[in-house]
């Protein structure tokens, strides 16, 4: 071993002395060889003697003690139940929306670890089946399961209905549209059409008014690109031409979006670059004029919310002066 480290450093320190700062890798290199080596000898060693009779015996009686000693251990570790707290086991639980139960406690309900047992335990929560115990009342997991199919395939008919009938309007009665965002200031409304973009969900948007929208931010973040050119010099023709070195800079654009603030705390986002994108390039002159027409569309929304909500106020400051004017008292 002592060997191999003094060999290693001599070999690093000549390298070093012939090749340069990359001769000092060569030591290390060396080294890791030699116990790579070293390792795959042992590894090897190693699997010879368990395919030996002492080395099978000697695994097999350890998996066995492992084994065992987590079987009687089990009380200690394994989860318990949500409903009575016993140990569960395997093949004998039933997993529902916020917990397990063990087989004993579902059958109180009705609900067996089978099949379809266990996809109707996968919509129920714990106080759900506590109060159909308290109550006394028994789950039929096949009816259950098949009502809620039934429910689901209802709200995704009637979700499929709303969006063609809010597509077809907004795509009748908009004021300006980008791209999947419409705006309408008939009903003024935004509808945000991202069916296009999931691939997941089958129809994916969202509706505002336009007095839910309370501020928008556009945010933009620059990279310079920085690249350094170096050519060496040299003799041509009889004659020396000198090198030279020039960093050259070329301004970029990472992202530009804008992100619009709503009421309740929600936010959208319309991004308009995801990549960098040279500022002389026609896509960035581009990307600038939609959104200065994106911006210029927004300050509309927000003027016509303020509009109205002035004159909502105005008209109750009327209607309280008209009605609840106080006078003075006669004397």
């Amino acid at each position: 071993m002592l060997l191999a480290i003094s060999g290693a450093i001599f070999l690093g320190w000549f390298c070093s002395r012939f090749f340069g700062a990359i001769g000092y890798w060569a030591g290390p290199l060396f080294l890791a060889i030699m116990a790579l080596q070293a390792v795959g000898r042992m590894l090897r060693l190693f699997w010879q003697w368990q395919l030996t009779i002492w080395g099978l015996s000697i695994t097999g009686t350890m998996i066995v003690v492992i084994i065992v000693v987590l079987a009687k251990t089990h009380d200690r570790w394994g989860a318990k139940c949500a409903i009575c707290g016993q140990v569960l086991h395997i093949g004998q639980t039933l997993y529902l929306k916020d917990g397990h139960i063990c087989a004993i406690c579902a059958g109180k309900v009705g609900l067996k670890p089978d099949s379809i047992g266990n996809k109707a335990a996968s919509i129920l929560t714990v106080d759900h089946v506590k109060a159909s115990q308290q109550a006394g009342r028994t789950i039929d997991a096949t009816e259950f399961w098949q009502h809620h199919q039934t429910r689901i395939k209802e709200r995704e008919e009637a979700r499929t209905a709303e969006y063609h009938q809010l597509k077809t309007y907004f795509k009748q009665h908009h004021t300006a549209r980008y791209g999947s965002l419409y705006f309408d200031d008939q009903s003024k409304r935004l509808f945000f059409d991202e069916t296009l973009k999931n691939i997941i969900y089958k129809y994916v948007y969202r509706v505002y008014d336009y007095r839910d929208l309370i501020d928008y931010q556009v945010k933009q973040h620059n990279v310079d690109i920085i690249e350094h050119t170096k050519v060496v010099g040299a003799f041509v023709n009889g004659g020396y031409y000198p090198g030279y070195e020039n960093d050259s800079v070329t301004p970029t654009v990472s992202e530009y979006k804008v992100v619009l603030y709503f009421s309740q705390e929600r936010e959208e986002t319309i991004t308009l670059v995801d990549g960098r994108l040279k500022k002389d390039s026609l896509r960035w002159a581009w990307a600038q004029r939609r959104m200065k027409k994106l911006c210029a569309s927004f300050d509309h929304v927000i003027d016509i919310a303020n509009h109205d909500l002035a004159a909502e106020n105005a008209k109750h400051t009327h209607y309280y002066h008209k009605n609840f004017k106080m006078t003075s008292r006669p004397h």
